[in-house]
């Protein structure tokens, strides 16, 4: 019997780590896409299975809780499980601990199978005839849209470069995040860590693409919460939307 959930554990290494020697959070996304990906293959419905029919998954929505960075050498288990279906959705969860069982961040995300040749979403029912989902989930989310930016505070440019390509030849989707991280003031980078981050993907991006990613501030929260809008420069088309929250 295949196993509703799949879990491992990640030695956290220096090239994981920001300056001060915490994981860094881009290292977190990426362990939850191989934890993903993993459970996908066991499961029976990996990328490369579906590639063969010509069709591939998308990741619509993410989002990450960190309850407390870990650092150099700790060594952190993930768990991640199929927690339901929306419509054309189907949702992913994860659960991250340190060596003492301690829950260290939750997850959820929002997937999408879509046509290779047409570019549009197919319908789950049609695809998985049996639900593999745990009905739990890590973290509550409906996904609602993230608010618009007003007024812009700043705005960076970033060219795709051939290394942010995945299995499906378009921009692997924590490289939007690291953009998106990259358009902060240097003062918040140096003085604060991302605690939390919601995206919203809207549109594919390939190589040889200008990325712009427009800032704002979240004001009247006690926290210190930024908007981030990325777009195409040769067209203005929204690629992404985040969230982020700083401690």
């Amino acid at each position: 019997m295949k196993r509703k959930y799949f879990q491992r554990k990640f030695d956290i290494r220096t090239y994981e780590c920001d300056f001060k020697g915490q994981l860094h959070p881009l290292a977190l996304f990426n362990f939850m896409q191989e934890l993903a990906s993993t459970h996908a293959d066991r499961l029976g419905f990996s990328v490369q299975k579906l590639m063969q029919q010509k069709m591939t998954w998308v990741l619509s929505r993410l989002h990450l809780k960190i309850n407390k960075p870990l650092r150099w050498g700790e060594t952190l288990t993930g768990r991640t499980w199929p927690s339901g279906r929306v419509g054309k959705y189907a949702l992913r969860d994860f659960q991250f601990f340190n060596q003492t069982g301690e829950t260290t961040a939750v997850g959820t995300s929002s997937w999408m199978v879509i046509d290779l040749e047409k570019r549009q979403p197919l319908k789950l029912d049609q695809l998985f005839t049996s639900d593999v989902s745990l009905k739990k989930r890590a973290l509550a989310d409906d996904f609602p849209a993230l608010p618009e930016i007003d007024n812009s505070e700043n705005q960076c440019k970033f060219a795709v470069r051939f290394s942010d390509l995945d299995l499906n030849r378009h921009v692997n989707p924590v490289s939007y995040i690291a953009w998106a991280l990259e358009s902060l003031p240097e003062p918040v980078l140096f003085r604060h860590y991302p605690m939390e981050v919601e995206v919203s993907y809207r549109k594919e991006v390939f190589l040889g693409d200008q990325v712009i990613c427009k800032l704002q501030q979240i004001q009247g929260t006690e926290s210190l919460s930024y908007i981030h809008k990325l777009f195409l420069e040769k067209n203005g088309q929204e690629i992404a939307r985040l969230r982020t929250l700083w401690k």
